[in-house]
């Protein structure tokens, strides 16, 4: 399996990496070193999603990536506002170089609407990672991924998620949530997913990363203001019967 992935690998350093530059609502960025690709959203034939299908495999820097897509909901957001951001399926990213490297994923909507109602929303996301161990390291460089939401200025991440093979087992996931993060709540807005990894050489990962904004809910009355309108109540019962019966 590695011996294709690594063949997969070299003939994607072949392929071009770079599309033309961010200017989608929708765009994917990957970024490595000094090289860096992008993937740009189109509306469907609906109007209603923007999504980003690469019909074909693409390298940047040291990195094979295959099979990537992602979709947004907006500009028609559901009637409850829950609107992902988010790879569909999962993603192959192989390091077809030498030695340890980094890629980051950056998969925003800048343009982002919604039909959520109420002026603060909650950010939540979460990011999913199956390492393919190639070989064995001494522990200096161990695989790893780093995921952060942002929704409108506001920012929730996650801490480094390390895998460590063992020697009995070099195939391994690793999960993460992040949130929940209130924000406030304007449209259109930027609402991005962000995923480090990094691999050491002849290493693998499949993974998928979502997040989602949500209208917050309406505040419970406070107990205060429950005693007080429990008062006015009483007061005004208190009241009425003393007429009936004058």
């Amino acid at each position: 399996m590695k011996s294709s992935l690594v063949y997969a690998g070299v003939c994607g350093l072949l392929l071009s990496g770079c599309a033309s530059a961010a200017h989608a609502a929708l765009v994917a960025t990957f970024s490595s070193g000094a090289y860096t690709a992008y993937q740009n959203g189109t509306l469907d034939a609906g109007g209603q999603n923007y999504q980003i299908n690469s019909t074909q495999a693409f390298s940047v820097g040291s990195f094979f990536i295959d099979g990537f897509s992602a979709a947004s909901n907006s500009p028609s957001a559901p009637a409850n506002g829950q609107v992902p951001l988010e790879t569909a399926g999962s993603v192959l990213v192989a390091n077809v170089g030498t030695g340890f490297q980094t890629m980051t994923i950056n998969l925003a909507d800048n343009g982002f609407t919604s039909n959520a109602p109420g002026s603060v929303a909650v950010l939540t996301g979460a990011a999913s990672v199956t390492f393919f161990a190639n070989g064995f390291t001494d522990g200096s460089s161990l695989d790893y991924f780093q995921y952060t939401s942002s929704a409108n200025g506001t920012s929730a991440s996650s801490s480094d998620m390390i895998y460590n093979p063992l020697p009995t087992a070099s195939v391994g996931t690793v999960n993460t949530m992040v949130g929940p993060a209130d924000f406030a709540f304007t449209s259109p807005y930027t609402l991005s997913s962000t995923l480090t990894l990094g691999l050491n050489a002849g290493d693998s990962a499949t993974l998928t990363f979502q997040t989602d904004p949500t209208p917050a809910a309406a505040p419970l009355p406070g107990a205060a203001t429950l005693l007080a309108l429990g008062l006015i109540g009483l007061g005004a019962l208190s009241l009425q019967r003393r007429k009936l019966s004058v």
